[in-house]
C-alpha cells in the first residue's frame, strides 16, 4: 500500500537536513544511500533497512549545503521493495574467516592510498575481551559506504592475529552498477516576479 506523505525538509544547522513527513498509520521503512540515519537528538540508528519506525522527523547529513541528501521512505506494509533494496548503492564484501585470524581490518584504496574504513570479526583489542575469539569462524561480511554508479573501487581485507600481526589481504575490485544518483541542481529566486529557476550543475 503507498502512502502520499507530506514531507517537509529543512536545512539544519552544520550542513545536515531535518526531514519531517507524515500520511501513514502503520509505521515506515527508511532508507538512505549508507543505511544508516540519525534521528534528532542525536541517537545513532546504525542500521535500519527493514526494519519498521514510527519515527516521523531525521536529520541527514549531507555534503552540499543546497542540495539535500537522498532519502526513500515506503509503507511499512508495503508488499514492493524499495529502489534501494533491488539496487543498493553500497556494496557487501564477503570473506571466508582465517583459522589465525583475530580481526580483520577494512580498507579502500582513496588516489592509491589504502584508507581504514573498518573493521570485522573480533575485537581490536583481544586481552579487552577473550570471549570474542572468532578465529576460524564462517563467513564474514562488511558493507561499504554509497559507491557511485559506474566506477570501479577497490576495497581490501587485512587479517590480524591475536599479536596484532597483519597477514595476507584480500583484495576487491568491483565494477558497480546501480540507480545513478539524482543530478545536481541550484536554484535562484527572484523576488521582483516571483520566479524559481532551478537549473543542474
Amino acid at each position: 500500500m503507498a502512502v502520499n506523505y507530506d514531507t517537509v525538509i529543512t536545512a539544519d544547522s552544520g550542513g545536515a537536513f531535518l526531514y519531517e513527513w507524515s500520511g501513514g498509520t502503520s509505521g515506515y521503512k527508511l532508507f538512505t544511500e549508507d543505511g544508516a540515519y540519525e534521528q534528532r537528538g542525536g541517537s545513532q540508528l546504525a542500521e535500519i533497512t527493514n526494519e519498521a519506525t514510527t519515527e516521523t522527523s531525521l536529520i541527514l547529513d549531507g555534503s552540499d549545503t543546497g542540495e539535500p541528501p537522498f532519502l526513500e521512505i515506503i509503507d511499512n506494509t508495503s508488499t514492493s521493495e524499495a529502489q534501494t533494496e533491488i539496487n543498493p548503492p553500497f556494496l557487501t564484501l564477503q570473506w571466508r574467516g582465517s583459522t589465525d585470524a583475530w580481526y580483520y581490518l577494512i580498507q579502500e584504496s582513496v588516489s592509491s592510498v589504502w584508507t581504514d574504513r573498518g573493521t570485522a570479526g573480533g575485537f581490536v583489542d583481544p586481552y579487552a575481551n577473550p570471549d570474542g575469539d572468532v578465529r576460524g569462524a564462517g563467513y564474514f561480511q562488511f558493507k561499504t559506504t554509497a559507491v557511485e554508479n559506474e566506477t570501479t573501487p577497490s576495497y581490501r581485507v587485512v587479517p590480524y592475529d591475536v599479536n596484532y600481526t597483519s597477514g595476507q589481504p584480500l583484495q576487491f575490485d568491483i565494477f558497480m552498477v546501480r540507480n545513478p544518483a539524482p543530478p545536481s541542481i541550484s536554484m535562484a529566486y527572484t523576488s521582483s516576479d516571483g520566479l524559481l529557476t532551478v537549473s543542474t550543475r
